[in-house]
């Protein structure tokens, strides 16, 4: 359980500033080649979030960078799956399947293959972010920190009214790994599984009560988000995500 929770200061730790400034020259370099500036957006993001150490968006970029003013971020992305039956995701936002098949079935994403993933494809301000569904049948559930390729590597949070247990992932190129235990838990269909990344801390909720937080360091940088179904006939619905607000818990 959690003893204790802080702001975390990013200034009193050299090296996760760093650490952010090279997700910077990443994420800079990864919109540059695709002729975006979105990557301007995670400067007035970081800032918001750190301002309160005395940090403003100059920090996070690198020495031999150019100090490019920053945009404003936007904050939420929704989907209802509010269409008729097709092939196709939407209609709200754009989707990658990038594993397996999702379909529209009676206004919800169905999966129609074991092992299904969705990604959104718009970049969110931040790595510091959050995403959540309505989870109905066996093991869908949000995922998180997806980059923009076709890779398997994101976190998962696994709500499963099929069996009435929850529990948290990282992917890394297609390789799973449990970050949680497998916990009992009474799940009911149209509950909502929500997943927070920030900073090292990776949460999971259910209705909005905290069930599971851990640390896991793995994977930062990453701005899409999406959903993951284990098994044929897996639903889901009312996805939501966005960035977070505020400063690190640990």
């Amino acid at each position: 359980s959690l003893v204790k929770e802080e702001v975390y200061n990013p200034t009193q730790h050299p090296l996760v500033l760093e650490l952010l400034r090279e997700d910077y020259r990443r994420v800079r370099q990864e919109f540059q080649a695709v002729g975006s500036d979105h990557y301007r957006k995670v400067l007035s993001a970081w800032q918001d979030k750190y301002g309160r150490f005395g940090l403003t968006w100059k920090d996070f970029i690198p020495a031999d960078l150019p100090k490019e003013l920053p945009l404003p971020h936007s904050t939420t992305i929704t989907e209802s799956f509010n269409k008729a039956d097709s092939d196709i995701l939407g209609p709200d936002l754009s989707w990658t399947e990038i594993e397996g098949d999702i379909d529209i079935v009676s206004n919800k994403a169905r999966s129609t293959t074991n092992g299904a993933t969705a990604r959104a494809d718009t970049d969110l301000a931040t790595d510091d972010h959050y995403a959540q569904v309505e989870c109905w049948s066996f093991n869908p559930g949000p995922i998180g920190r997806k980059d923009s390729s076709g890779t398997w590597t994101f976190y998962h949070a696994a709500v499963r009214p099929g069996n009435d247990t929850y529990q948290l992932y990282r992917r890394s190129g297609g390789t799973w790994t449990a970050i949680s235990t497998d916990t009992a838990f009474t799940i009911n269909n149209g509950d909502i599984g929500r997943l927070e990344m920030d900073g090292s801390s990776i949460t999971l909720k259910i209705n909005g009560v905290q069930k599971e937080q851990v640390t896991d360091t793995a994977i930062t940088g990453n701005l899409r988000t999406g959903f993951w179904h284990a098994t044929i006939s897996a639903d889901i619905d009312n996805f939501e995500a966005g960035d977070l607000a505020g400063g690190i818990t640990v």
